[in-house]
């Protein structure tokens, strides 16, 4: 066997190792993926859960939403103010959501569920009037995003479809 033979042994079993280690490179990738979306996922309803927490501690807050939601025009300016704080507290937490969504991080039916709770709050006039009013500081493609389904668009054309 020469030293050509050799080589040629030498490159064949190189490349044989390479490609093994790109196929173990690639599974930890698919794993760490897999990883960080269910730690995304956790991460949503945690943020859900705390701010329902808060609702169901103060029973005033919770009183003031629930009339919010059936006739808003019967809070005065002060319910009116923390129901506001309130809402504008969970937009600033499905924007979180939404670029994590956007990014593939989250699933669309953990998004879809969330993008409906927002739709059903802008039709509530107080909700829709704060919106309007851009009232706080949302990131340009929240904001976008929101006015697009505010005016019927699903929104849904544009995101990552994740499984």
């Amino acid at each position: 066997m020469s030293f050509q033979d050799l080589g040629s042994i030498g490159e064949f079993i190189a490349a044989i190792a390479t490609l093994g280690t790109l196929i173990y490179l690639a599974t930890q990738i698919r794993q760490n993926t897999e990883s960080i979306r269910s730690t995304a996922e956790f991460n949503v309803s945690q943020t859900m859960s705390d701010w329902a927490s808060r609702a169901r501690s103060d029973s005033d807050v919770l009183r003031i939403y629930d009339q919010a939601a059936v006739d808003p025009g019967s809070l005065n300016d002060d319910e009116a103010r923390k129901f506001l704080w309130f809402i504008c507290e969970l937009f600033l937490i499905f924007e979180g959501h939404y670029h994590l969504y956007s990014k593939g991080d989250i699933t669309t039916d953990s998004w879809r569920a969330k993008s409906d709770l927002l739709v059903g709050l802008l039709k509530n006039p107080l909700v829709r009037g704060w919106w309007d009013d851009r009232s706080a500081p949302f990131s340009d493609t929240f904001f976008t995003y929101i006015e697009s389904i505010k005016h019927g668009d699903s929104g849904w054309g544009n995101k990552p479809i994740v499984k």
